[in-house]
């Protein structure tokens, strides 16, 4: 009856029965104990016990010589044999599926012959002359490895059919693998086990000399240095090229090239684009190295302006040769372009240079020469040539100068409260040393300063306070000057183009510092300065009490808005013209006669003398009258010789009344005193309705009793008790 172990388990025969075992040293020993391995039941010799145990031992610590590890994969799994595992009884159905599920490893370095012969048949997976060794585990991937002998290269395995390769080289040394060699192990790409052949010039020192190699003697074997194909041994320069290179040049592809001349033809305003040369020779790249271009002249980086030509020399150093280089020349010619038709277009935005800069619109014309180009002014006006960019060209100036007029007040005056030290309402001269001293300081300081000041003004306003006024208060620059230029077109306005400089002292460095000027400049199209105009600046140094005075009568003579002008000179020019101007002689003192003294005594007066009530209301009497008689021919003012409202009142009440016009405006008065016209009105319609609708009787009298002097009097003394302005000074009159 046969076995049930699967290869490449060994059966080992038993008494009644078998076992299975993986091979292993421990089972050749068997032999030892004239126990042969057994091919099927019944045959050979059943085996001593401590085979077993020897067996056992001898497995420990070797997975190649136990079954796989795992239930999955063998039974008995990790155990040398079946041997206590299995059922006794191999025969029997349990024991027999135990016996057959039994796997050992298989050793990768023998491959049974396909003839099922003995242990001499076996052939292994490496090539024949390589050496097979097994990982240290069965479980490793790969599990076996092929190596070569010593001397010999390759990775050990078989080469397939027709897949040899190239064979392993060495260096000059004899040992070590070339690098191409070295590479090819590397990935394993050579076969086999093969002697390697030596490189004699791989590992050879380096060649001193250029466009030397390394050559190996045919009759000799040794390796030596000689020069690279196409090229010659000369004793002086070394391994050279035997035949000089030739030099092409490269057309533009723009502008093209004559192949005959080598010309190329561009024009003014043109770029030169170097295209460089082809060289013709087998060793093109080394020659193109060392090439050298020279121009014959310098050129531009962006346009080309000048006409003529120039020269580009391309060449290559071949000092073995006679003559010692190998040189090609480019001509390059420019041409004349008309400047005057390129104005606008591609010339004017890549070469603005060559753009004709008459001056058009003043009425010049452009003449086209060779190379440049002539501005032809009008009649009247007068030409030059203009530097600009490294170059002369042509301009047009005219033949008359603009002019500048000023506007506005010249001089301009400031004024300023001179500084001075704390001054009281009393008047008290101070001749302190050291408070003048204080002051004369304040007052250098406060004139170093008027220049800063004067420039920040200008500054600030664009030049437009040098002409404002409290009149002309909302002035503009262009306000302060006018500026034409007379062309042949006619009048042209440069205000806006005038320039404000500098202050200035007007009397130069170390004048007073009170009196400045500034300088007005324009300039027209073509250039023409005008003549430089000034505005004088006074600063007034004035007394604080009299800066304050004069600042009021600013506000009085000087109307609130630009717009309400017109009705303020009315005014204004009436009060010049008003008799309350003139001076007129003095009223006759007011004297009692003995007339009026006697009607005194009869009113019961006492001492003959009028009292001071009395001729007070006499005087009142007297300017009233004549104040009626000067109201009808309005030939002078009156003046009170003892008091009363003189011309002095009248000014008062006048420059009261010129205020409120400076403050609210004279449309404003003029609406008020209307309003006031109307209310009076309203107010004395309302009385004459009353009167006539709402009378006591139809044969109502009012009787007016005439009082006497003496109550008029006496009602005069008591108004002057309640308002003291009515009083006059108590002397006898």
């Amino acid at each position: 009856m046969a076995h049930r172990c699967p290869p490449p388990a060994v059966c080992v025969n038993t008494l009644g029965s078998y076992e299975c075992a993986c091979p292993s040293l421990a089972l050749d020993s068997a032999f030892f104990y004239n126990a042969p391995i057994a091919t099927g039941v019944g045959d050979g010799v059943v085996v001593p016990g401590g085979f077993w145990n020897d067996l056992d031992a001898d497995a420990m610590g070797r997975p190649w010589d136990t079954s796989l590890g795992s239930s999955e994969s063998s039974s008995c799994p990790g155990l040398p044999s079946t041997r206590g595992c299995c059922d006794d009884d191999g025969h029997s159905k349990e024991g027999g599926t135990c016996r057959s599920s039994f796997h050992c490893p298989i050793d990768p370095c023998i491959v049974e012959s396909s003839n099922g012969g003995d242990n001499d048949d076996r052939t292994t997976a490496c090539a024949s002359n390589a050496l097979c060794e097994r990982a240290a585990s069965p479980l490793s991937r790969p599990n076996f490895v092929c190596r070569c002998p010593p001397g010999l290269m390759g990775n050990g395995r078989p080469c397939g059919v027709g897949r040899r390769g190239k064979g392993p080289k060495v260096k000059y040394d004899g040992r070590t693998p070339t690098e191409e060699t070295a590479r090819a192990l590397e990935s394993g790409l050579i076969c086999g086990c093969s002697e390697p052949t030596i490189d004699p010039c791989d590992g050879f020192p380096k060649c001193p000399g250029k466009r030397e190699i390394c050559a190996v003697d045919p009759q000799t074997s040794i390796p030596h240095c000689t020069c690279q194909d196409g090229y010659v041994r000369d004793p002086d320069y070394g391994c050279v090229d035997e035949n000089p290179p030739l030099l092409r040049l490269r057309p533009d592809p723009v502008h093209g090239l004559d192949p005959v001349t080598g010309i190329t033809h561009l024009s003014q305003g043109d770029r030169y684009e170097e295209y460089g040369v082809d060289v013709i020779d087998d060793n093109a790249e080394e020659y193109l190295r060392s090439l050298k271009i020279t121009y014959s002249r310098p050129l531009p980086q962006g346009c080309l302006l000048e006409m003529g030509a120039f020269t580009v020399n391309y060449t290559v150093a071949t000092p073995w040769t006679v003559p010692n280089f190998a040189r090609t020349t480019r001509t390059v010619v420019i041409d004349n372009i008309d400047e005057c038709e390129g104005s606008g277009g591609a010339l004017g935005a890549s070469c603005p240079e060559l753009v004709a800069m008459c001056d058009y619109d003043a009425g010049a014309s452009c003449r086209d020469e060779i190379g440049t180009y002539t501005c032809v002014c009008p009649v009247g006006t007068e030409g030059g040539r203009i530097p600009s960019d490294s170059r002369l060209r042509p301009g047009g100036k005219g033949g008359m100068l603009p002019v500048i007029e000023i506007l506005g007040p010249n001089p301009k005056r400031f004024r300023v409260a001179r500084a001075s030290g704390i001054r009281g309402i009393i008047r008290v001269g101070v001749n302190d040393e050291g408070s003048n001293a204080r002051v004369e300081a304040m007052i250098a300081e406060q004139r170093s300063a008027y220049e800063s000041d004067i420039r920040a003004i200008i500054k600030a306003t664009a030049g437009a306070e040098l002409c404002a006024t409290r009149s002309y208060p909302n002035v503009r620059p262009t306000d302060c000057v006018h500026a034409e230029d007379h062309t042949y077109k006619g009048k042209v306005d440069l205000t806006s183009r005038v320039s404000v400089g500098e202050p200035v002292p007007k009397d130069g460095v170390g004048a007073r510092l009170d009196q400045w000027k500034v300088p007005y400049n324009v300039a027209d199209d073509a250039g023409n300065k005008a003549k430089t105009v000034w505005r004088d600046i006074i600063i007034e140094e004035v007394d604080i009490e009299d800066f304050e005075r004069m600042a009021m009568q600013d506000k009085v003579k000087i109307p609130k808005g630009e717009e309400d002008r017109s009705f303020a000179e009315a005014p204004m020019k009436e009060r010049n013209e008003s008799p309350l101007q003139q001076v007129c002689p003095p009223c006759d003192p007011c004297k009692c006669n003995n007339s009026q003294q006697k009607q005194h005594q009869r009113n019961g007066g006492d001492d003959g003398m009028l009292s001071s009530s009395e001729c007070m209301v006499m005087c009142e009497n007297k300017i009233v009258a004549s104040e009626m008689a000067r109201t009808s021919d309005k030939t002078c003012t009156q003046t009170v010789h003892q008091g009363g409202i003189g011309a002095s009142d009248h000014q008062i009440i006048q420059q009261l009344l010129a205020f409120l016009e400076g403050l609210m405006g004279p449309s404003t008065m003029m609406l008020l005193f209307l309003g006031c016209f109307i209310a009076t009105m309203v107010y004395l319609l309302q009385r004459v309705i009353i009167t006539l609708f709402d009378s006591s009787g139809p044969h109502t009298r009012t009787y007016y009793h005439r009082k006497d002097q003496r109550s008029i009097g006496k009602e005069v003394f008591d108004n002057s008790q309640r308002w003291p302005w009515m009083r006059r000074s108590n002397h006898d009159v």
